[in-house]
């Protein structure tokens, strides 16, 4: 169990974060919010060793000369840490991450999100009596992906259509990650064909303005996952409801938004859904502005 409070310096927004192992030996999970770049970033690492995945990968943020604060920074951002995942002088055990980047400004009236990912964390806009998804999922979950794969490269799902058949010996149930050297050079001789055209490390991205007070929550998908539903009132399926429903009876919206109250709502979101995989979530709180 770990937890994590605090203030950002420059924006001067509060946040908070919370991971739990779940029923795993190891946390693979790895967050952080730098506020000197108005960053916040949500990596969950897969295989093996793919908590050295998650944390490479925030460390490479760390220490980008830039700071992705736009669209096409954002991308270019996820292309150099793919790229930085796939050399083995940096990452000799080869496993891959799922990546979240959210970047905040402020405004004179509120404050901008731009956010990236790739795989299946998530980034929601907790707002007074509603959400927003920011993210788009990566996974098998997503027809969109489903009917990529199959269409382009005639790759199928298999399991009751919850993986897909990547490799002569695995089923993967994400369709873009980070890295993955390994896995990719299985991928490429099952298939004969470059594994990169396939499983893609290309994000996501959203641009967004928002006033507050609201939220930004990032989870691992030990916390939240993607569920599609044919109810076009709930389009994102019952977890996603549940999840909000949970988030609004802790949250007071009549109360300021803080780095204790982020905390403790992220460590009892965590707590609530956490299952067997490790599960995270960081909170950053985006409160009203003075008018006037």
């Amino acid at each position: 169990m770990s937890s994590e409070k605090g203030t950002s310096s420059n924006l001067i927004v509060p946040f908070g974060q919370h991971s739990e192992l779940g029923t795993r030996t190891k946390q693979q999970d790895t967050s952080a919010y730098i506020p000197e770049k108005g960053l916040a970033a949500v990596f969950d690492g897969h295989g093996p060793y793919g908590e050295r995945a998650a944390r490479r990968a925030l460390k490479f943020l760390r220490a980008h000369p830039q700071s992705p604060e736009d669209l096409a920074s954002l991308e270019n951002f996820f292309r150099e840490v793919h790229a930085h995942l796939l050399d083995s002088t940096i990452h000799p055990e080869g496993d891959g991450t799922t990546g979240l980047v959210a970047h905040l400004a402020d405004t004179p009236d509120g404050y901008t999100i731009t956010t990236g990912n790739v795989g299946n964390s998530h980034a929601m806009l907790l707002k007074p009596g509603g959400a927003h998804l920011l993210t788009t999922d990566h996974s098998a979950a997503n027809l969109d992906e489903v009917n990529r794969l199959y269409e382009e490269h005639g790759v199928e799902t298999v399991y009751s259509g919850t993986r897909f058949d990547a490799t002569a010996n695995a089923a993967m149930e994400l369709s873009r990650m980070l890295g993955d050297r390994r896995l990719r050079e299985e991928i490429t001789d099952y298939h004969k064909h470059d594994s990169e055209q396939l499983f893609l490390a290309t994000p996501a991205v959203k641009h967004v303005e928002v006033e507050g007070p609201a939220i930004l929550a990032m989870f691992t998908d030990g916390v939240f996952r993607y569920h599609p539903h044919h109810d076009p009132e709930n389009p994102r399926g019952v977890e996603q409801h549940q999840l909000v429903r949970h988030a609004q009876e802790l949250i007071d919206w009549h109360q300021k938004i803080t780095d204790q109250t982020l905390g403790a709502l992220a460590a009892q979101l965590v707590n609530k859904f956490v299952r067997a995989d490790n599960a995270t979530a960081l909170l950053i709180g985006l409160p009203a502005k003075k008018k006037g």
